[in-house]
């Protein structure tokens, strides 16, 4: 919470300062000159593009390299801003060099909405790979951000600025919302810098298509858009300082990537186990931030307090913790398992249930953990516990968690297409599942109840 409230006085210091610099009458010029905002606003946007392109190139999802985009594109357009104009080395000055950092805007508005749409996981397959998207990107930015320099005439007109202008807003604001939606979860500095930038420059982008805010000087509003570039840098610094770990503050400014980031706050022990769990059953190698990022998403069309998603998120991640004491034999056997092998199988909920509670600060997810194998209809284990008795983060969990055991390959099963797996869920809708909990995840995965309950009968 102290990080969070160190962001959001961080934006409120940028604010200030764009403030003092804001004469609203007469031809009076900027109190600070004008070279240290251009300079420091451009400086701070630049390296804040410099760490999120070089972490993104390292990872495979694609969002990070959408978002690192997005901000190369706005630094880009101040850089070339400062450049141009006589304030800085006055390199090819003219309007249409006063110009590029709406266009970098733009382009940034764009990119950033491709990255709300890209951290749906549906959406985030189907994107070329993030190195092919982040060469691909650079060069379509530095073409469009550096061309009407070298060639006024190739400045769009005014309409077509104020109709492009319109669209990167509600680029922002659909950013803006993803960033909102992870900072509910972890409520970090770095999501609320982010969240508070996006916002910032959906304003800015259309004011900025409108000829500026009326009666303000060009440089009071350039002064405040810099600021809300500089922003993020400082929230990344903040929680860095707090919390070090660049890769996963990257990874985390959206779902599913904030449960991931999530174990940077686990002890030191609960790493060690997690990755001796992966390492005995290695069919559990990225099921538990798939069942992770699935449960958060059902818990937050259940429109659960930001307490009870982070209990979700964590009981999902720790649910097979268990299993470290199951024998590998048995984890790994390709065909069915006997009655005793099953009963073996089955106190991975327990020793999972001790595990947790053990941990400092994780106890929180005890039930979760130790419930999430029990059924609507009370025939499941370990307690035979029915209905409303079971925990909702454990019915939340045990829906997630069966959808991705069915779509995922196994020693003994391939995968289902998600279409029959949604279709298995549905048909245990009452007797296996929360029927509640079930009709949220098919609403989540865009199926109609009539398509869905055809698949089912």
């Amino acid at each position: 919470m102290t990080g969070t409230l160190a962001a959001f006085a961080s934006a409120a210091l940028l604010l200030a300062l764009a403030a003092i610099n804001w004469p609203f009458a007469g031809d009076a010029g900027p109190v600070l000159p004008a070279e240290v905002v251009a300079f420091a606003g451009a400086g701070a946007a630049a390296l804040f593009t410099a760490i999120v392109v070089t972490i993104a190139w390292t990872l495979r999802d694609r969002t990070p390299a959408v978002i690192a985009l997005g901000c190369f594109s706005m630094a880009l357009g101040m850089l070339v801003r400062v450049v141009a104009d006589p304030i800085g080395f006055g390199l090819a000055s003219s309007t249409a060099s006063h110009l590029v950092p709406l266009v970098g805007m733009i382009a940034g508005g764009f990119w950033f909405g491709l990255a709300a749409l890209s951290a749906q996981p549906e959406t985030n397959h189907r994107l070329p790979s993030s190195r092919a998207i982040l060469v691909a990107g650079t060069v379509f930015v530095a073409a469009i951000c550096l061309a009407p320099v070298v060639n006024p005439g190739l400045m769009p007109g005014a309409t077509a600025l104020q109709l492009a202008a319109g669209v990167a807003g509600a680029g922002y604001l659909a950013a803006c919302y993803a960033f909102a939606r992870a900072w509910r979860l972890l409520r970090l500095p770095s999501q609320a810098a982010m969240t508070i930038g996006a916002a910032g420059f959906a304003f800015g982008t259309i004011a900025m298509a409108g000829g500026g805010l009326p009666g303000v000087q060009i440089w009071a509003f350039e002064s405040m858009m810099l600021g809300f570039g500089a922003l993020p840098a400082a929230g990344f610094l903040i929680e860095h300082r707090a919390r070090p770990g660049l890769r996963a503050m990257v990874l985390g400014l959206v779902l599913p990537g904030a449960v991931t980031s999530m174990n940077r706050g686990y002890p030191a022990a609960m790493h060690g186990l997690l990755a001796a769990v992966e390492d005995h059953d290695p069919e559990l190698l990225g099921h538990v931030s798939r069942v992770a990022a699935l449960a958060v998403r059902i818990g937050m069309r259940m429109r659960l307090n930001a307490s009870h998603l982070r209990e979700v998120a964590l009981a999902a991640q720790l649910h097979d913790i268990g299993k470290i004491a199951v024998p590998q034999a048995i984890l790994l056997k390709p065909g069915r398992l006997t009655p005793a092998e099953f009963e073996l199988m089955k106190k991975h909920t327990t020793y999972g249930e001790q595990i947790v509670r053990r941990m400092p600060g994780l106890s929180l997810a005890c039930r979760g953990v130790g419930e999430h194998h029990e059924r609507w209809d009370g025939a499941g284990y370990p307690y035979a516990r029915e209905g409303q008795a079971i925990s909702l983060t454990a019915r939340i969990v045990a829906v997630a968690d069966v959808y991705d055991a069915l779509v995922s390959k196994r020693s003994y099963k391939d995968g289902w297409a998600p279409a029959d797996a949604l279709a298995e869920i549905v048909r245990g809708a009452g007797s296996h599942f929360d029927p509640r909990v079930v009709e949220e995840l098919v609403h989540l995965q865009g199926a109609t109840d009539r398509v869905v309950r055809s698949a089912a009968a």
